[in-house]
């Protein structure tokens, strides 16, 4: 994955950003067939609650506020009602605001609502409710589908960034993530994205800052550490200053989310240091690596103490699935980072580390849900190189993301598109369960990146030159 042989970015005309402007637009037309739907009722149902116990006058957990969404549920099982980070409950908050100042009184927030969210009823109420807590994460595709086609105007031509924008407003995952399920990948993929995109043009203290506010969103943005802290290496070098411009630039987001919840920090640190075990599995329900070891035929939410294996219990050599995992993990990193270091963050070394890590990240760790694989299709268009090599890995990614959401949720109700696909995937093919074949490709396809590394030197360095200017401007005084 390389930049073609340029001496200066490209900077976006009015006819990009009317294009940028299109896939957009595109990207919501898209989604609106599906996000009236009641999507995936348990998930959709929990926002609603952790929405209603945010507001003032909570009936689930009285009194209600902001910071009572980490308070610890009754009958001392010591979990908080939600594990989610602040940042996405901060959102939450505000369509609580939102759905309660359009919706009349007897629809507003209530006990009833989520029950009938939870038992997929299909009333105006309910829909409503999923048009508002759906919207952010439709939202943000469209705003990432713009982006990613002018960002890749300033590398590339406009074929190419065309079909970037276009490629993910329609991409099959995304759409069914955000807008049919109702999941909020899409809310952090946004500010990683303009993380990466800061930093690769030296930007380090906006990427700071977009990086922070990520992980304050979705504590997955961590994937993308290693990158964010060569870039920062790269750039800062041994600028004192910068580096404090740098930290500070990450801590103003991180703390201004956290305040409203420092009366439960307790909540707030178990929805961080306690994440890893809340699921201890190997897997949950996503296409890893570890799927090869506990595969099943179908996904076992119901019982999953007794159907998915633990990732602290012994495997091989004495150690635990978790400690190997991540140790396959900080082995990724450290190739990445050698890389990164010889290449200077620059050019095709950097787009191949923002492709490999996110697929690494979910091949490599347990604990891994579907979900989790998303951010991988974004991370690769971002990367854009319109070679073979790029379409193959990046139709392997599409491919197994798509089947991966749709063998654990692939409508709500038993109907034909329903039964459809759990007929094609919940069985075998060829003697193997169809995650088998998935993560089979997808471990493949990480160590063969990692393994391979970067294509195309010469052009690569060409590249690192483009890079190098967009740094040079970005450090001037």
């Amino acid at each position: 994955m390389t930049l073609p042989a340029r001496t200066q970015p490209n900077v976006p005309t009015t006819r990009m950003r009317s294009l940028a402007f299109g896939a957009a637009i595109l990207a919501l037309a898209a989604r609106l067939p599906f996000i009236g739907s009641p999507g995936y009722t348990e998930d959709l149902a929990q926002f609603v609650a952790w929405a209603e116990i945010s507001r003032e006058g909570s009936r689930i957990a009285p009194p209600g506020g902001l910071p009572m969404v980490y308070a610890e549920r009754p009958g001392g099982s010591g979990r908080s009602w939600s594990n989610y980070p602040p940042g996405y409950l901060i959102v939450l908050r505000g369509l609580a605001t939102i759905h309660d100042s359009i919706a009349p009184e007897p629809e507003r927030l209530s006990l009833d609502l989520i029950r009938r969210i939870r038992s997929g009823a299909d009333d105006s109420g309910v829909r409503r409710a999923m048009w508002i807590f759906k919207g952010p994460a439709v939202i943000a595709d469209a705003v990432i589908a713009a982006l990613l086609l002018l960002w890749v105007s300033r590398r590339l031509d406009e074929r190419s960034a065309v079909v970037t924008g276009v490629v993910y407003a329609l991409a099959p995952p995304i759409i069914w993530d955000s807008a049919a399920w109702g999941q909020v990948e899409s809310v952090f993929i946004l500010p990683l994205l303009l993380a990466i995109e800061m930093g690769s043009r030296g930007r380090v203290e906006a990427m700071a800052f977009w990086a922070s506010t990520a992980f304050m969103v979705k504590a997955q943005a961590a994937m993308m550490a290693p990158l964010a802290l060569l870039l920062a290496w790269q750039y800062a070098g041994t600028d004192g200053r910068r580096w404090a411009r740098v930290a500070l630039a990450a801590i103003v987001p991180a703390a201004a989310i956290a305040l409203p919840f420092l009366s439960q920090s307790d909540g707030l640190w178990r929805a961080y240091a306690g994440a890893a075990e809340y699921y201890p599995f190997t897997h949950l329900n996503g296409f890893s690596a570890w799927f090869l070891t506990s595969p099943i035929l179908s996904p076992q939410l119901e019982t999953m103490a007794s159907s998915y294996s633990r990732d602290t219990l012994p495997l091989f050599g004495g150690m635990s699935a978790r400690v190997i995992g991540g140790a396959l993990l900080m082995g990724s990193w450290i190739v990445v980072g050698v890389r990164l270091l010889r290449g200077r963050c620059g050019g095709g070394v950097l787009q191949w580390a923002v492709a490999v890590l996110p697929i690494s990240f979910f091949a490599f760790s347990t604990q891994m849900h579907e979900r989790y694989i998303v951010p991988a299709v974004a991370m690769w268009l971002w990367a854009f190189s319109n070679d073979r090599r790029w379409w193959l890995g990046f139709g392997v990614i599409l491919l197994v993301s798509t089947l991966n959401l749709l063998w654990v949720w692939p409508g709500t109700g038993d109907g034909e598109w329903v039964a459809f696909w759990r007929s094609v995937l919940h069985r075998n093919w060829l003697t193997l369960a169809p995650g088998q074949w998935c993560a089979s490709a997808i471990t493949f396809l990480a160590f063969l990146m990692l393994v391979i590394g970067p294509n195309d030197r010469r052009r690569a360095q060409v590249a690192l030159d483009v890079t190098r200017s967009e740094r040079d401007t970005a450090v001037a005084p």
